[in-house]
Parts: structure tokens; C-alpha cells; sequence
């Protein structure tokens, strides 16, 4: 029995072992943010997906997209296929970013295999009152190493990015600092998984610790490509070398870039470039910024879109942000054609409705007299879809007259095709008559582009847009005097029907007989 027993299992196993192996499909599904959410500047939010079928070695590139899904800047390139999630740092690091919607997207090194979020999250400005830090960094090899927006003066409200590295309350940094020699360097946000190693130094998202900061920033606009190699870290804190915050607030020493940026001097007053010009950290201090934006009906924005539809009815919606007291704001379309608005006097955050917008492309400003906040936007409306309708000259009631029993001719009526985008021609058909007439009592309708007389029974016509067409009827008993009768003509043209109902009117005349 137990001979038996092992000779079944095993038969079993090379069943299956027997079965073709089936690959699985490489894709990858992000899962969040995946539609509706609200995510501040400032904040870590963890964007998450799952992959399947992808190849051992293989690296992710996250990217911060439009509403339709198209790469707008990196979050975080070059990660690891094995890992699905990672804690985002969220930065300013768009043009026009706060207020907007936006979606993530993950793709492979090679850009074959993709995922975007299925619908849009919004981006909103930091909460106040944040430790900020600002002043610079140099790099004999790279240059200066901006902190913080204000240090060039090219923050949100004056036409540029909003961004910076922030003290947060756990002591640790986050956020960006920018040198326009290698762009973005990220602190905060990365995993565990990501730091290297190095003689003194400690794996670490970078830490105040006390007054001895340790751990990793990252430059990551090209993470490492084109740059001899570099993987884009920078290590605050090494065996020889360190960075130090002497007095609670000035930053001294320096960090170690490898070959690329080399050292990166934090304490740059102490060389006598500037006075007190290197990295600090002191109260938030607020960032005066206006903001413009215009939705659709659904709270959707219709900045940066090319696809707007016709008639859409916009909201305008502005947002003040620490402007000096006093001060006013106002909206106005700089674009020519279109719909017109403006609006004057703003003096807080607020919205207010448009009237439906035609087709053209339109830019809004909102501008404040300050002269150093401003915010433009721009959007497309598309052309009217192509229409027309049936008009009916000096309205739609046609008598008929009966003198007796015999036939009656209505009066003459002229329609006309009103296009609008529409160049087809359109041919028209008697649709309905209600009540109906029963027999013997005939109708024959004209319908002519010229006259109906002399009479000629026309069941259709086919006419070109703007064009005018006769209307006539001819009944061969006499009718009742009630009801009126409806008659429904049809027009047919460029796939699109439209209806028109004539009201025929029918009247009886006795005749009267006079001496002369």
C-alpha cells in the first residue's frame, strides 16, 4: 500500500512537471494615488503600483504627468523593478504645480512597459508656518546650489517654481534645493533600499541630529546619466568630512558629491564671497503667490488643454496667498476673440461664472497691483459641432381655405437650413400629419425651391445651407375647422435629423351674393 501510495504521488508530480511553463505578461498597475486625491506640498505621500513579467534588473522611472497621462518631469528614476512603493517628498517642481491635476506615471528604463493613474489627483500649496531653510551652497565643480525660491527671487509669483528644503518638525529635511548646472536635488523621501555605502557615512534619509546632520540627498533630473557615471548621491556626513549647524541656524561644513560636484561647501559667508549668503534655517517666511484657475461643471480645470468643448460654461477661481494688506487683484483675458470676461477689485480668494465659451484659444491673467504677483493661463475650446435647424419665415401657421366642398391650396410658407459649422445639404420630407386624415380627404404637399405655381406635388425637396424652400398644401375635402393640424416636416443631412411642424389652420367661407 505504501509502495502504492509513493508511485501515485510521484506520477503526479511529473504530471505537472510535465505542463508547459506559460510567461507571464510584464505590466505594471498603479494603484495610488489612482484618482480624487488631494496631496499638499510638502508632504510625503507613498505612491504605490504592482508589476508582473518583469525582468530581473530591470529599473522603474516614476514621472509626474498631465491630465492625459503625458511625462512631465521625474519624481524618481532609475528604481528598482523589485520594489512597489515609494515615499514621494511632494515639491513644487512644475510650473503652475499647486492647483493643478495631475496623474503618476511608471514606466520601464526602456519606456516598454507603462501604467498611468486612472484619474487625476490635486496638488495644493504647503501648510504655513513650516521652518524654512534659504540661502546657497557651492561647488567649485557645479556652482551655486540655490535652498530656496526666494534666494533668486523667481518663486510662483514671480513667473517661476515655488520650491525649497524644509526643517520639519521630526528634525528632518525635505524638499528640493536646484542648481541649474544638474537641476533638482531631492531631500527626504527615499528607501532604505536606495543609499549606498560609503567610509562614515549612514544610510539615512538626511536628519538634523542635533546639530550634526547626517545621511543622503540625491541630485535626480538625470540621476547620474551623462555625468561620468555619478549615481546622483551626496552624503552629508562621511569618516573625514561633515556638515554642522553651529548655532541652531547656519549651516557649516561640507558634504561629499563624488567626482561630479566634488565638495559642497555649506557655510559659504565663512570665504568671504557674501556676507551671510549660506544655508540656514529660519521661520517660513511667507511666500506672496496668486493663482488662476477655470473649470468645467464637474470641477474639472480646463488649463492646458487643447480639447476644451464647445460651450462650456467656465468657473474662474483664484486664490491669494499672503499678499501685503491693501492689496487688489484683477482677471482679464489677454487673448483676442472668443468670450469675453474680467473681473476687478479681487481682494481674497474667490470664484465666479463665465458665459459658455465659443471656440478659440484663451489666455486669462490675474495680476495685482503690487506689479509682483501675476498668474496666466491658457486653454483651447474647440470649433461648435456641426449643426443646423429649420426656421420658418414670419412664423409656422398656414391657413387653408375651403369656399365649399371642394379642394383648397394652403398659402405658400418658406423654410430655411440654419447652419452652424455645417456645409451639407439637407433634403426635407413631409415626416407626420396629427391628427391623421382619413380618406377620401387626400393632402398633397409641394415642397419646391422655386413656387408652388403652378402646382406641383413635390413629396421632397433638397436644399443646400442658408437656403430658403417652399412649403404648400393641397387638400382635395373640405376639412373640419378643428383641430388645427399639425404637419411635421423632416430634414435630413451630414448624419444629423432635425424636425419643424407647420400648423395648418383650416377656415370655411360662405359666399355671399350682392346686387349691383
Amino acid at each position: 500500500m505504501k509502495n502504492k501510495f509513493i508511485k501515485s504521488f510521484l506520477a503526479l508530480i511529473f504530471c505537472f512537471s510535465a505542463l508547459p511553463f506559460v510567461a507571464l505578461a510584464a505590466s505594471i498597475t498603479v494603484t495610488s494615488p489612482n484618482g480624487g486625491e488631494t496631496i499638499q506640498i510638502g508632504s510625503n505621500y507613498t505612491i504605490k503600483w504592482s508589476s508582473q513579467g518583469l525582468p530581473s534588473g530591470e529599473y522603474l522611472h516614476i514621472m509626474l504627468a498631465d491630465a492625459n497621462g503625458n511625462g512631465l518631469t521625474y519624481i524618481k528614476p532609475w528604481l528598482p523593478a523589485y520594489i512597489n512603493e515609494y515615499v514621494w517628498t511632494v515639491a513644487d517642481i512644475y510650473p503652475s504645480m499647486v492647483g493643478g491635476n495631475y496623474k503618476i506615471k511608471i514606466q520601464t528604463a526602456s519606456g516598454s512597459v507603462q501604467d498611468v493613474s486612472d484619474g487625476t489627483f490635486k496638488v495644493t500649496a504647503a501648510s504655513p508656518g513650516v521652518s524654512n531653510m534659504s540661502g546657497w551652497a557651492w561647488s567649485s565643480n557645479i556652482g551655486w546650489i540655490s535652498f530656496n525660491c526666494t534666494n533668486t527671487d523667481t518663486c510662483k509669483n514671480k513667473g517661476g517654481i515655488d520650491y525649497g528644503v524644509n526643517k520639519n518638525a521630526d528634525n528632518t529635511l525635505t524638499g528640493y534645493a536646484w542648481s541649474p548646472n544638474i537641476g533638482w536635488i531631492q531631500f527626504g523621501g527615499f528607501s532604505t533600499k536606495d543609499f549606498p555605502t560609503g567610509d562614515g557615512t549612514q544610510g539615512v534619509n538626511v536628519d538634523i541630529n542635533g546639530n550634526n546632520p547626517k545621511g543622503w540627498i540625491r541630485a535626480i533630473s538625470q540621476n547620474g546619466n551623462g555625468w561620468d557615471g555619478w549615481d546622483g548621491w551626496i552624503s552629508l556626513s562621511g569618516a573625514n568630512y561633515k556638515v554642522r549647524i553651529d548655532d541652531g541656524v547656519h549651516f557649516t561644513g561640507h558634504a561629499w558629491g563624488d567626482s561630479v560636484i566634488g565638495w559642497m561647501l555649506f557655510d559659504v559667508q565663512s570665504t568671504g564671497i557674501c556676507s551671510d549668503c549660506g544655508v540656514k534655517i529660519g521661520a517660513a517666511t511667507p511666500i506672496a503667490s496668486v493663482d488662476l484657475d477655470v473649470r468645467d461643471s464637474t470641477g474639472s480645470t480646463l488649463i492646458g488643454r487643447n480639447n476644451v468643448a464647445y460651450n462650456t460654461t467656465p468657473t474662474f477661481v483664484w486664490t491669494l496667498n499672503n499678499l501685503p494688506a491693501g492689496t487688489t487683484c484683477s482677471v482679464s483675458k489677454t487673448s483676442s476673440g472668443g468670450t469675453n470676461f474680467s473681473q476687478s477689485n479681487i481682494t481674497s480668494s474667490g470664484q465666479i461664472g463665465g458665459s459658455p465659451l465659443v471656440d478659440s484659444t484663451y489666455t486669462y491673467k490675474i495680476s495685482c497691483n503690487d506689479s509682483s504677483s501675476k498668474n496666466t493661463t491658457s486653454f483651447t475650446v474647440l470649433p461648435a459641432p456641426a449643426d443646423f435647424s429649420i426656421s420658418i419665415d414670419g412664423g409656422s401657421i398656414t391657413p387653408i381655405q375651403f369656399l365649399n366642398s371642394g379642394q383648397a391650396d394652403s398659402v405658400e410658407k418658406v423654410f430655411r437650413i440654419i447652419p452652424s459649422n455645417f456645409s451639407s445639404p439637407v433634403t426635407i420630407t413631409i415626416d407626420s400629419v396629427n391628427p391623421a386624415v382619413s380618406p377620401p380627404t387626400v393632402f398633397s404637399y409641394c415642397l419646391s425651391l422655386t413656387s408652388c405655381t403652378p402646382w406641383t406635388n413635390n413629396p421632397s425637396v433638397t436644399i443646400q445651407p442658408s437656403s430658403g424652400a417652399i412649403f404648400r398644401v393641397r387638400v382635395s375635402k373640405k376639412l373640419p375647422t378643428t383641430p388645427t393640424y399639425d404637419i411635421t416636416i423632416k430634414g435630413e443631412g451630414g448624419g444629423i435629423t432635425k424636425y419643424a411642424v407647420f400648423q395648418l389652420t383650416p377656415t370655411i367661407i360662405d359666399p355671399k351674393y350682392e346686387e349691383i
